[in-house]
């Protein structure tokens, strides 16, 4: 990674969870990672989040910058030189900030089970234009607090394309809100899919 902590603050944070088919999500990941379950389901999100004041370690506040971004991400579980390790695949990333591009309902009744399922996937792994490469970023919360969100439509190009997720599916579950949240971006070893594609390596095959 380019640069090995990120600090800053999160103004505003929203997801979006989506509970998935869990045959259909993994058709939709590489082959290495396999969908978390809850409840039965796969589940899929969009992040979608403002940043204040980000920058690298060690720099003062006021040179950091803001920026709007969306993620698409996925809980998966995946194997790594013989250990079994969790967090999310995140297969889209959109942002404005030309700082970031160089980073790398139903089954939630409450607000406290799906915070807490999502704040044990805290390390996400990205996709790269290499099929088999994946980079790494781990996300530490310094204060943690959402809320429900009341959603009165909400649109994915990832979830809601029907070539990759037929019609019944898929299907929006719940939304939360974060705002304040002081935090650091620290990088994770990138990954690499072995020659089977059936496990990831921090070596590269």
């Amino acid at each position: 990674m380019v640069l090995d902590t990120i600090h800053g603050t999160i103004d505003r944070r929203i997801l979006l969870y989506y509970r998935v088919d869990p045959e259909w999500l993994q058709r939709a990941l590489p082959k290495a990672f396999r969908p978390k379950l809850y409840g039965g389901y796969g589940i899929g999100g969009v992040c979608m989040i403002r940043f204040a004041d980000l920058r690298p370690r060690y720099t003062p506040r006021w040179l950091g910058v803001g920026s709007e971004n969306a993620a698409h991400r996925v809980a998966v579980e995946w194997e790594q030189d013989g250990v079994m390790h969790e967090g999310v695949f995140i297969p889209r990333r959109d942002t404005n900030s030309r700082f970031n591009l160089a980073l790398g309902g139903r089954v939630f009744p409450t607000t406290d089970a799906a915070a807490g399922f999502f704040s044990l996937g805290a390390t996400g792994y990205s996709a790269t234009h290499d099929p088999s490469h994946y980079h790494g970023m781990e996300l530490h919360s310094l204060n943690w607090a959402v809320e429900p969100l009341e959603v009165d439509d909400a649109a994915s190009r990832f979830f809601d394309d029907r070539t990759r997720f037929p019609v019944g599916t898929v299907e929006l579950d719940c939304a939360l809100l974060m705002r304040g949240i002081e935090h650091e971006w620290r990088s994770r070893p990138d990954l690499y899919a072995t020659s089977d594609g059936a496990s990831l390596t921090v070596r590269r095959t």
